[in-house]
């Protein structure tokens, strides 16, 4: 058997670590993904073939020469053998790939993968499926065939559960991209990829940095200054902005964010109570891969292709690249999905290669609850990939209300900072309050009442200040008022 080897990395590895745990969390599908074209149905074909990590770790445990190069090939080769008998079945088959910006450079992406994992993602004709299946299983190269599940994230809480800054203090100084002296414990010399809705670079958390990081498609090796802390970028998607989620820019602020401020007592930004915070480890860099929608939902493939560039030294195209030491994935399916899945298998893999996976079990609470059996997603049930256990978390989940036939009774309400503890069933009528960004906008007649609020907000560039969208905000703004609780409806199904 195949061992990964010691982790080279002590305290710090550990604070990154915690972060990490308390960022954790996902929720999945339950069948194939269906592609953007109607009547598709996507799957990844695992190939019998080890991918180059494991036959080089094979090949080392038995010391013999090993040609990555020349091995890569071979797989490559193998698989395309595997797509012309393919086609001679007369499957009809089209590799699934996605058309993904990276900055001013777009390029089609297919998913095909031979370095931490060996297979392709096909789409397949859903209606046909049944008599397709057996026909691609049964081909020599082939052994196994996957869905190509859906992947959500599904964060509320995490900086309740990350007590890293315990293990070192607080840093003697926070002056973002010093280098400090302290023997690599606040993250020197360390790369943590994200892989999740992207990072927003230009955020405070990260220096506010305007100068991008190095793309992952980038067509030459540009001699240009890139992000001194977000140094990488790389887009599995069809969206153009860095984050347009904000997930992933939040969870690699956690890990490694610079020092910002968070509302103090009176839950307000930018007043004279704010309280200064920053990430577990907040002088280590960050590798920001981009597999999930504005909607915090993507699929199992772009999770493979995020890890398996993570690890590589060189881009796609061929230049060279940073290397994560840590790979952060705060998502996963809510299906159970066992060690065999593929991101399961290429999280494995890149801990072969030498990095720390960390990877969310999930909050859904899916599975058996009694027994706790069948409650861990994928990536998060690795062999080799540090997991957060499956919690299901007092503060995820939607509620469901019916404002016209009832409907409301057994709702879960969350206490914000200051509120009063809840003695007795809150009833009352509702008074709407807009998006409450402001205190204008929270009418005087909500006192005593629940304040039904809008998620979002009319913040754009030129109009900088005028709200920010923040749920403790708008609860703040109500609560000044007097209401005595506020729901916030979401503005997307």
């Amino acid at each position: 058997m195949i061992r990964s080897r010691k982790l080279r990395y002590t305290l710090l590895t550990f604070a990154i670590l915690s972060a990490a745990f308390a960022i954790l969390s996902g929720r999945g599908g339950l069948a194939p993904t269906a592609s953007a074209q109607s009547g598709v149905r996507s799957v990844i074909v695992e190939l019998r073939s080890d991918p180059v990590v494991v036959a080089r770790a094979k090949a080392q445990a038995a010391s013999r020469p090993f040609n990555e190069a020349n091995y890569r090939q071979q797989i490559i080769n193998e698989q395309q053998q595997f797509l012309s008998r393919l086609a001679a079945a007369g499957v009809p088959y089209s590799i699934t790939s996605v058309v993904a910006p990276n900055g001013p450079f777009t390029r089609t992406l297919q998913y095909r993968f031979n370095y931490v994992f060996n297979g392709i993602t096909l789409d397949l004709p859903s209606a046909v499926i049944d008599q397709i299946w057996p026909i691609v299983a049964s081909l020599p190269e082939v052994y196994a065939i996957h869905p190509n599940e859906p992947v959500y994230i599904n964060l509320d809480r995490a900086v309740d559960y990350t007590r890293a800054p315990a293990l070192y203090g607080n840093p003697p100084r926070l002056t973002q991209f010093d280098t400090l002296n302290s023997g690599g414990v606040h993250g020197e010399g360390v790369n943590i990829a994200i892989i999740d809705t992207g990072v927003d670079w230009t955020h405070d958390m990260f220096g506010g940095d305007p100068t991008p990081p190095q793309y992952g498609i980038a067509p030459t090796l540009s001699l240009l200054p890139v992000n001194r802390k977000v140094i990488y970028y790389m887009n599995f998607t069809a969206a153009i902005e860095p984050d347009d989620f904000g997930h992933g820019s939040h969870v690699a602020g956690i890990a490694a964010g610079y020092r910002a401020f968070a509302p103090g007592a009176d839950s307000l930004p930018l007043t004279a109570d704010d309280k200064p915070v920053h990430g577990a480890a907040p002088q280590a860099k960050i590798m920001a891969y981009k597999t999930l929608s504005a909607a915090g939902v993507g699929h199992a493939a772009s999770i493979v292709a995020a890890i398996e560039d993570a690890v590589q030294p060189r881009t796609i195209t061929g230049f060279a690249k940073p290397v994560a030491h840590v790979i952060n994935m705060s998502l996963g399916t809510q299906t159970p999905q066992g060690p065999e899945y593929p991101t399961s298998i290429a999280a494995d893999n890149a801990a072969l290669a030498g990095c720390i996976v960390v990877a969310s079990a999930g909050n859904s609470g899916v599975g058996d609850q009694t027994t706790g059996s069948g409650m861990i997603g994928s990536p998060g049930s690795g062999r080799r990939v540090i997991t957060a256990a499956a919690n299901i978390d007092p503060g995820a989940g939607p509620n469901s209300v019916d404002v016209i036939g009832g409907g409301r009774t057994g709702m879960r309400a969350y206490l914000m900072a200051g509120s009063a503890d809840i003695l007795s069933d809150i009833t009352n009528n509702y008074v709407y309050c807009g998006l409450a960004e402001t205190p204008d906008q929270v009418p005087d007649s909500v006192n005593g009442k629940i304040a039904l609020i809008a998620r979002g907000s009319t913040v754009t560039v030129e109009q900088a200040g005028v709200g920010t969208g923040l749920a403790s905000n708008k609860v703040a703004f109500a609560a000044a008022k007097g209401a005595v609780a506020a729901i916030i409806y979401n503005n997307v199904d």
